[in-house]
């Protein structure tokens, strides 16, 4: 299977590790990687993924919504000042997570009403490193809500712009038809499932 880095630390590996340990006949092959890896070109049975699904002869399964939250930490805001609108965005530093750093520019919520693009001062692939550099009061952040809850609740992050969240995102599990009603795959979604709803995808 696959799915990003992200989930399979958060979610795939303790339900992996359950799993393993209540089907022992089971072998598990977990590829994670920000790049949506091709199914049937890789010999792949199951991949969980994030974002808007494009039209294939692959059967989708709804898993839960993630919500993404601008945050940064409170004393960059005491010396940059708090954004009430996304214009606001221009005077600050910005940092993001993408599978493609570099090709932010087509991203709708780097550019402010007028259509000027807004560069992020620091993109990377992993969201974790991203939350890094927001802890460490180096710019406004937008991650998903996963990530910076428990900073978010202790205070060591504000949230900002909570008027402009875009809306959830949908995260499916996807396979071939081949598999579909394959108990063990039925019985590892259930697993995931359950491990899914310890987790607070959006607030």
């Amino acid at each position: 299977m696959t799915t990003t880095p992200l989930f399979g630390e958060l979610v795939l590996a303790p339900a992996i590790q359950e799993f393993l340990a209540a089907w022992p006949e089971t072998r598990i092959e977990a590829l994670l990687s920000m790049a949506p890896e091709p199914l049937l070109e890789r010999d792949l049975d199951l991949a969980i993924r994030f974002g808007p699904l494009a039209d294939s002869s692959l059967i989708a399964k709804g898993l839960g919504k993630a919500q993404l939250v601008w945050c940064a930490q409170a004393q960059y805001l005491e010396e940059r000042g708090t954004p009430q609108t996304m214009d606001d965005l221009h005077h600050h530093d910005l940092l993001a997570f993408s599978s493609r750093p570099g090709n932010e520019q087509d991203w709708s919520w780097l550019r402010t009403s007028t259509g000027q693009r807004l560069a992020p001062r620091l993109s990377c692939s992993l969201e974790t490193v991203t939350f890094d550099a927001c802890y460490a009061g180096l710019g406004i952040a937008q991650l998903p809500y996963i990530v910076c809850q428990e900073a978010l609740e202790s205070g060591n992050l504000v949230e900002v712009l909570a008027q402009h969240r875009p809306p959830p995102g949908p995260f499916h599990a996807v396979y071939a038809g081949r598999i579909q009603g394959n108990p063990t795959l039925e019985a590892f979604l259930e697993t995931v499932a359950a491990h899914l709803r310890s987790k607070p995808w959006c607030p």
